[in-house]
C-alpha cells in the first residue's frame, strides 16, 4: 500500500493505491477463502496475475471514496498435487470501480473469465450496475464442463461422485424491480443448456440416478424443457413442458410455476424410495405397505406450483402391477390434486380423483374411486382397504362394479391410517359366485341346514351399499336369492375383527330334515299355518 488515511471530525480521508508485490497467479487463489480453495502450498501454477487499485476521497455520511481495481491474469493454468487434471488457459479480466462516490453508482465488471480442462473450454463475462436502487444484472455464459473432470482438477467437497457432460450458450440481462413487479418483458433472456451421461448418487435414490439427456432453453418469460430422458433402476422416464417464474424463484424465493408432460414405459415405484421409507396413494395401500415405517415425513413442496400430465404402460408398487396409467396431477399449495387417473388393474380398471394433502401437520386425503371390473378375490384381498371394508369379499369369484368415497388421514409415509377413514361404498357383482368352502363362516352354516350350498347363490345383479366411519363398517339392508330361498343380510362389522349381522332365512320346512318335516306332519292344519 502507498498513501495515506487521515481522521476528519466526522469520517476519514484516503488517499491509497495498493497492488501484488509479486506477480504469480498464486496469489489469485490466496484470495478464495480455504473452504473452497483448500491448501495451496503445493499447488503449481504458471502465469500472471496483476492486481492493483486505488481508493480516493472522503467517506462521510453517505459518501465514499472514489476507487477503483483491476484484476487481470491470461494464459494461467493451476495443478493441484493430488488431482489428476491441469486447469489450463486461464483468464481474467475483472474491474471494480465508483467514480462519485456514490455507493449505488459502484460498476463490477467482469469482461472476461476463461478456463479450460482437456478439451473442455467454459467462458463467461457479467456486468453489475445499480447496485443499491435496482441492480441491473447482464451476464453470458458459454462452454462444456465434464463434472467428473472438473473433480479431478480443482479440490471440489462432493459426498458422491458427479458424472456427466454440461454444455451451456446462455445470455441474460435483468433488473430486479422488473423480477419483483413480474415484469418480465422487461426481461431478456436467451440460450441454450443440455446435460448428457449425468450420474448422481445420493440418499434421496435407493439406486444411481442417470440424466441420459436433459434440454432446455430459455427466453424472458419460462424455461422450455424439451428433453428430459432419466432412468434409476428398473425406471425410465420422459419429461418434457414449461418452466414458469423462474426469476421471481431465484431472486425473490416466489413459488416455482410450471407444466410438464411425463411418460414412461415402466415405472418401479420402489426405485425412488429411501431404504427405510416407502410411500403410496391412499387408494392402492398394501399389506405390505401397511406396516412399513419412514423415517421422515413425506411432504409436499410448498414452492410449487405445477401440472403434471402422466402417461405410463407400467407401473409396479410392491405386489400390485397398473398398466396403461394416465391422469393429470396439480401440485399447488401443499397439496396433490389427482384428475381422471386412470389405471388397468386386476382385469379391469379405476378411475381416481381427489387429494392428498400435506399442509398440516397430520397429512389428510379425499378421493373418489370408481372400480369397474375389477376380479373381485384379488381385489378385495391386495389392497388393505377394500379388504377392511368387506373382508367377505374374498370369497367371491367374478367381477365388480365399485363407486368409493374415502377420506381420512395419511401417516408420515403417505399411507392411509386405516382406522380414521370415513366414507361410502356402492357395488354390484357381474356373473359372480360364492366359494363358500373359502370361509369357515359360510362351511358352517352349510353344514346345518340340509340341501343348502351357498356356492349356488344366486347373485345376479346383486347390488349392496357400505358407510364406514371411526373403524366401523355398517351394510345397508340387502336380499340375496338360494333357490326359492330369500335371505336378508343386515349388520355391520369393524376393522377390529368384530361383527354384528343379522341373516333372515326364509326356510322352506324340507330344507331343515326329516325329524323336523315328521315333526310338521303330526301337527293341526292351524299350527303348521303359524309355523
Amino acid at each position: 500500500f502507498n498513501g495515506f488515511i487521515q481522521l476528519l471530525e466526522e469520517g476519514q480521508r484516503y488517499d491509497l493505491t495498493f497492488s501484488t508485490p509479486t506477480n504469480t497467479f498464486q496469489n489469485f487463489l490466496a484470495l478464495i477463502p480455504e473452504e473452497y480453495s483448500k491448501s495451496i502450498e503445493n499447488v503449481k501454477t504458471t502465469g500472471n496475475l496483476t492486481l492493483k487499485g486505488f481508493a480516493k476521497g472522503d467517506m462521510v455520511g453517505d459518501k465514499i471514496p472514489t476507487f477503483g481495481l483491476e484484476m487481470f491474469a491470461d494464459n494461467a493454468t493451476v495443478k493441484y498435487p493430488d488431482l489428476r487434471k491441469t486447469i489450463k488457459d486461464i483468464s481474467i479480466d475483472l474491474k471494480v470501480n465508483n467514480a462519485t462516490g456514490i455507493t449505488n453508482d459502484t460498476k463490477v465488471n467482469l469482461n472476461k473469465f476463461a478456463m479450460r480442462i482437456d478439451q473442455d473450454v467454459f467462458w463467461a463475462k457479467a456486468n453489475v450496475s445499480n447496485m443499491l436502487v435496482n441492480p441491473f444484472v447482464d451476464l453470458a455464459a458459454k462452454g462444456t464442463i465434464n463434472l467428473a473432470n472438473l473433480s479431478q482438477a480443482y479440490p471440489i467437497s462432493l459426498d458422491k461422485k458427479l458424472a456427466g457432460i454440461l454444455k451451456a450458450d446462455i445470455a441474460t440481462q435483468l433488473d430486479m424491480k422488473s423480477v419483483e413487479t413480474k415484469n418480465y418483458q422487461n426481461i431478456k433472456a436467451q440460450g441454450n443448456l443440455s446435460l448428457a451421461q449425468f450420474v448422481y448418487e445420493g440418499e434421496e435414490f435407493v439406486k444411481p440416478f442417470h440424466i441420459d439427456q436433459l434440454s432446455m432453453a430459455f427466453n424472458p418469460s419460462h424455461i422450455g424443457l424439451s428433453a428430459f430422458d432419466a432412468r434409476t433402476g428398473n425406471t425410465e422416464l420422459h419429461l418434457n413442458g414449461t418452466i414458469d417464474n423462474l426469476y421471481g424463484f431465484v431472486f425473490k424465493k416466489e413459488i416455482l410455476k410450471g407444466n410438464f408432460n411425463l411418460s414412461s414405459n415402466k415405472l418401479v415405484v420402489n426405485d425412488f424410495m429411501q431404504p427405510a421409507a416407502v410411500s403410496s396413494s391412499p387408494a392402492t395401500t398394501t399389506k405390505a405397505t401397511q406396516s412399513s415405517t419412514t423415517a421422515s415425513a413425506i411432504k409436499v413442496p410448498a414452492f410449487l406450483d405445477c401440472t403434471l400430465s402422466a402417461k405410463a404402460g407400467t407401473v409396479l408398487y410392491d405386489n400390485l402391477t397398473l398398466s396403461n396409467v394416465s391422469g393429470k396431477l396439480i401440485i399447488k399449495d401443499e397439496k396433490v390434486a389427482l384428475e381422471n387417473l386412470k389405471t388397468d388393474i386386476f382385469g379391469g380398471n379405476i378411475a381416481l380423483a381427489g387429494d392428498v394433502s400435506t399442509k398440516e401437520a397430520t397429512p389428510t386425503f379425499d378421493v373418489n374411486l370408481n372400480l369397474s371390473k375389477l376380479n373381485i378375490a384379488e381385489a378385495f384381498t391386495q389392497i388393505t382397504m377394500l379388504e377392511k371394508i368387506a373382508p367377505i369379499a374374498k370369497v367371491v369369484q367374478g367381477k365388480v362394479n365399485t363407486v368409493i368415497k374415502v377420506k381420512g388421514k395419511l401417516k408420515s409415509d403417505l399411507t392411509p391410517e386405516i382406522n380414521t377413514i370415513s366414507g361410502d361404498l356402492f357395488a354390484s357383482l357381474i356373473d359372480s359366485k360364492v366359494v363358500s368352502e373359502a370361509s369357515p363362516l359360510l362351511s358352517a352354516l352349510d353344514s346345518q341346514f340340509t340341501g343348502l350350498n351357498l356356492s349356488n347363490l344366486n347373485l345376479k345383479d346383486l347390488k349392496a351399499a357400505v358407510d364406514f366411519e371411526d373403524g366401523k363398517v355398517k351394510i345397508k339392508p340387502f336380499t340375496l336369492k338360494y333357490k326359492d330361498v330369500a335371505i336378508q343380510v343386515a349388520g355391520s362389522h369393524g376393522f377390529d375383527q368384530q361383527m354384528n349381522y343379522k341373516l333372515l332365512f326364509n326356510v322352506p320346512p324340507q330344507m331343515l330334515g326329516k325329524e323336523a318335516e315328521n315333526l310338521l306332519t303330526k301337527l293341526t292344519p292351524e299350527n303348521q299355518k303359524k309355523i
